[in-house]
């Protein structure tokens, strides 16, 4: 039972479901959800600010974010945080999977302008 909008929404070739919630400008923090079909599991966002998109990898083993503030994160399907790393841009607004292992992240900066980041796992 969520009581906030969703922000954003992957579906893994396997059918399960990944959901965010809060961590806007409302200074709700930020909650990730995936449902496998049986089970709800809470991905470890702590401290994350606004998800703006989510990703699956293509073998649905590993769930990607895009964040405001320029965060990254990637999470196992059971919902352990793998990865944070913070990009050089102000915001991130969009997530892709490149192949198993690279995924590409789309952002802005005022400064910079839009820019593309790819990470390895």
């Amino acid at each position: 039972d969520f009581d906030q909008e969703p922000r954003s929404l992957a579906i893994a070739p396997s059918g399960a479901i990944a959901v965010s919630w809060g961590g806007g400008d409302d200074g709700a923090p930020a909650e990730v959800h995936v449902w496998d079909g049986e089970k709800l599991v809470s991905a470890d966002c702590g401290g994350l600010r606004g998800v703006q998109a989510l990703a699956f990898s293509p073998d649905g083993s590993k769930l990607a974010g895009a964040f405001l503030g320029g965060d990254v994160a990637l999470w196992s399907a059971s919902g352990g945080r793998v990865l944070r790393a913070r990009s050089r841009h102000e915001s991130l607004g969009q997530v892709v999977w490149i192949d198993g292992r690279r995924f590409a992240v789309a952002g802005r900066h005022v400064d910079r302008g839009p820019a593309v980041v790819i990470f390895e796992v």
